[in-house]
């Protein structure tokens, strides 16, 4: 089943995608797999790439998730890694790259505690499209016309972290990175962190993030009149929602704390590398190395003292007071995909001893159904998996992810576990690229030049 839209209605085409695609096609003898894998790996390109603008010095991008037509910097910087690994031989596909850095840099001096946006590079001319996720709810403090979703979400500017370091990896191109622009973003995401480490008693009504709404849902508003639940002061950056938009139980969330360790520590070797250009901004880059340095020290410190005393596992989430909350969640960061992103070895028996945890009937959003077991998530509720969040053999997650399309061809977010015809989100970009990392991942060849850690 082909559900590629037809060549002339594609967002965007990038010939080394396409060539990965066809050499994927001689070696692959699974008919079914391989049409799966064409239409899930170019979904990103193919389809959510609302804005690409390429005549200036530096481009814009803007991708949007899928059927939501906004762009979340944790998902948008996951659809287009996807394609990292290709960057070194198309340069159209380094623009979208630059474009959507630039685009995140943008919003996050504007916005830092926001985690989805409407397009800014496009003039607000006509109405803005009305946001139906807040259609019915009274969100304080007004969501401002940019904003999307005003959700704090620590692993969204990880996330812009991560985007801007993979580029630098990739292309060796530092021309955005020593701008005004992207300093005062990395300075802002900085500003930030530090905030966010305060305590509960430390914080004052003008510098504090606050969000509450009137909503049915437990798991869309703050308590304490918008605040998250009492922190003390222990290392780690608090964080009011997850990576699935839910708000959080304990304010210091594990993964992306994790997850902004790791990216910390990348941003200090992109920083060391402006440094040595000699450029008119190397003082202010050594400033800013030598703090996210400090920061990454911090963290990893204090995410190892967290260490649960009696399972000496991993907690999802901790108050700094004592208290560990023993979940995990499908969405990336979580528990699961630490090695992932790049924390801590997959044979670390800490890690291993954490998996086992995530992975049993302890975890409480672990299920288990006649179809498929995995981790699920509040967000999508009881007995639904996650394509991010599946445990086993490759063999095995391949076999039951070919079968869980419900008849569509294309991955959603979550099924459910005893019948994969309840589905929620038919168009989601991001698990269908992570669909085509596992199968090339898999099926790795150095000849493609992918290597998907």
């Amino acid at each position: 089943m082909d559900r590629r839209p037809p060549l002339k209605e594609r967002k965007f085409v990038s010939e080394e995608v396409e060539r990965v695609i066809e050499e994927l096609e001689q070696k692959l003898d699974n008919e079914e797999l391989f049409s799966l894998f064409r239409n899930c790996y170019p979904n990103t390109l193919d389809t959510t790439i609302e804005y690409f603008e390429d005549s200036e010095r530096f481009p814009s991008s803007f991708v949007i998730t899928g059927d939501i037509k906004a762009m979340w910097l944790r998902d948008s910087c996951n659809q287009l890694f996807t394609y990292s690994a290709l960057l070194k031989r198309d340069t159209r596909l380094q623009k979208l790259f630059l474009g959507l850095i630039r685009t995140q840099a943008i919003v996050v001096q504007k916005h830092p505690y926001s985690n989805a946006f409407r397009n800014p590079m496009v003039e607000l001319i006509e109405p803005l499209e009305e946001n139906v996720w807040a259609n019915d709810d009274r969100v304080m403090p007004p969501t401002p016309p940019l904003v999307w979703e005003a959700k704090w979400e620590l692993d969204s500017l990880a996330a812009f972290l991560k985007l801007s370091r993979v580029y630098h990896d990739e292309t060796g191109d530092v021309s955005y990175f020593i701008t005004r622009e992207w300093l005062s973003a990395i300075k802002m995401v900085l500003r930030v962190i530090r905030l966010q480490q305060r305590g509960t008693t430390e914080a004052t009504n003008d510098e504090d993030y606050t969000f509450s709404r009137i909503t049915r849902s437990c798991t869309e508003t703050l308590y304490s009149e918008g605040l998250t639940a009492p922190a003390m002061r222990c290392g780690l950056i608090k964080s009011a929602f997850r990576p699935s938009d839910d708000a959080t139980t304990f304010p210091f969330l594990i993964p992306s704390n994790a997850m902004m360790e790791v990216e910390l520590r990348n941003t200090v070797r992109l920083l060391s590398s402006l440094t040595k250009e000699k450029n008119e901004s190397t003082g202010e880059c050594e400033e800013l190395r030598g703090e996210c340095l400090r920061l990454a020290d911090e963290l990893r410190e204090a995410i190892y003292r967290h260490v649960t005393e009696m399972w000496q596992i991993f907690a999802y989430e901790v108050d700094g007071h004592g208290s560990h909350h023993l979940m995990d969640d499908a969405n990336v960061p979580s528990l699961l995909s630490l090695p992932y992103i790049g924390f801590i070895s997959r044979e670390d028996p800490l890690y291993q001893r954490t998996r086992r945890y995530i992975l049993s009937q302890h975890n409480p959003y672990h299920f288990r159904g006649q179809f498929a077991q995995g981790v699920g998530s509040p967000h999508t509720g009881a007995n639904r998996v996650r394509p991010r969040g599946r445990d086993g053999e490759i063999e095995d997650i391949i076999d039951i992810l070919k079968r869980c399309t419900a008849g569509t061809g294309l991955m959603h977010e979550s099924f459910h576990v005893d019948d994969p015809r309840e589905f929620t989100r038919s168009w989601f970009s991001w698990a269908n690229g992570l669909f085509g990392e596992l199968i090339l991942h898999h099926h790795a060849s150095s000849s493609w030049g992918i290597q998907v850690e």
